[in-house]
């Protein structure tokens, strides 16, 4: 149960601040963000793929395509771009609480899905208890 709880605070926080790359997040805080973000977006996928296996000639799943390709255009776009938009923010904050500069998290986040080490080094590493140049420090890096 606590596991749901983080799991909705920290998304529903990072999706209400997808505009706001400043500041600090925890290890904790960015990986229940970057996890939920993602089964959220493949369970969405995967619905709709055993939806056409199991039943493609279905009234639910010509009902579901149809409402899909109707919004596409418009709200699919933005949810996409919102859900980007969020992970990239928390991301950035995320690096901000290891000492690292929006530019820097971003070129080495980019350059670092090839090798994974730097998105390795930012679930793995914990931040400062200490207030940096980005802001304080986050709560739960304060029990440290």
């Amino acid at each position: 149960m606590i596991f749901l709880f983080n799991a909705v605070k920290y998304s529903l926080k990072s999706i209400l601040l997808f505009w706001y790359p400043f500041g600090r997040a925890s290890a904790k805080e960015y990986r229940y963000c970057i996890w939920t973000i993602s089964f959220v977006m493949l369970s969405a996928v995967l619905f709709i793929w055993i939806l056409d296996y199991r039943f493609p000639d279905s009234k639910i799943f010509r009902l579901i395509t149809g409402a899909i390709d109707r919004t596409s255009p418009s709200y699919g776009v933005a949810a996409l771009l919102v859900l980007f938009f969020t992970m990239l923010s928390a991301v950035i904050r995320r690096g901000h609480d290891l000492g690292y500069s929006a530019f820097y998290t971003v070129t080495h986040g980019c350059r670092g899905i090839l090798g994974m080490d730097f998105a390795r080094e930012l679930t793995s590493q914990e931040g400062s208890p200490y207030a940096n140049e980005y802001g304080p420090a986050p709560e739960e890096n304060r029990h440290l």
